[in-house]
């Protein structure tokens, strides 16, 4: 367990913070395996708002998307009726960062991406090569090197490449149903059918749960019917919802 793994992260207009306060475990091995971990969500932009908790699995704080990240924030329990103070320690450096260059990506992230260099194991020896350090500004564990192969680059599909590094999490919602949005991937998987366009965000009827007992997704159009039907989790990435008409 990564106890007090933190994480800090913007949902809405609001900052957040999110920390590992305890673990369970299950079965006979010495010692017991961590299974799921506890997190407490504290609210840096309003101190009147009281923490909250929720379980995840073992290490799924820092490796799950943005997007899962504030869907478990929105149906997190309040922790007992107090606020507990969290420190941000590893939030962006604003300051820092302020003169960079900024890509917004899809979701409305925003990210810097910076000329850095990285060592590299190559058929010759250990050799220096150009990279990019890629940081996101709205959520602190969102931060990769990727190495460059030429000095072109694409700074979208560099932000693209390191955003689905971090994986989906499915919720159950507590207290009100939550619909997920998803698209097509523009990398690494078929071509979409006629009836899918490429970049649009469509609702699905139903979500893969935790146990992965739920492979596939139809897509809706908005008055409800299949666009698409039985389409592999593997083609599909989160997207933000759309925004209410």
């Amino acid at each position: 367990m990564a106890l007090y793994d933190n994480r800090v992260f913007k949902a809405g207009d609001k900052w957040w913070v999110a920390e590992v306060h305890g673990a369970s475990g299950t079965g006979f091995s010495d010692p017991p395996r961590i299974m799921h971990e506890t997190v407490i969500f504290t609210c840096l932009s309003d101190d009147t708002l009281k923490s909250l908790s929720a379980s995840l699995p073992a290490r799924r704080l820092r490796t799950m998307s943005h997007l899962s990240l504030v869907d478990v924030l929105n149906n997190a329990t309040p922790f007992t009726d107090t606020r507990l103070p969290l420190r941000p320690t590893n939030a962006p450096d604003a300051d820092e960062l302020s003169s960079e260059h900024v890509v917004v990506d899809a979701n409305g992230l925003r990210w810097v991406l910076r000329k850095t260099t990285q060592l590299r194991i190559e058929p010759n020896g250990v050799v220096e090569g150009a990279a990019l350090e890629v940081i996101c500004l709205d959520d602190s564990a969102m931060r990769r090197e990727v190495a460059l192969e030429s000095s072109a680059y694409d700074e979208d599909e560099i932000v693209e490449r390191v955003s689905l590094l971090f994986l989906p999490h499915y919720v159950t919602p507590m207290a009100r149903p939550t619909t997920r949005y998803y698209r097509w991937k523009r990398v690494g998987v078929p071509n979409p059918p006629p009836s899918v366009e490429q970049g649009r965000c469509y609702a699905v009827d139903r979500y893969q749960d935790e146990r992965g007992t739920k492979l596939t997704l139809n897509l809706l159009a908005d008055d409800g019917t299949i666009v698409a039907k039985d389409v592999p989790r593997f083609y599909l990435e989160e997207c933000a919802p759309k925004p209410p008409r």
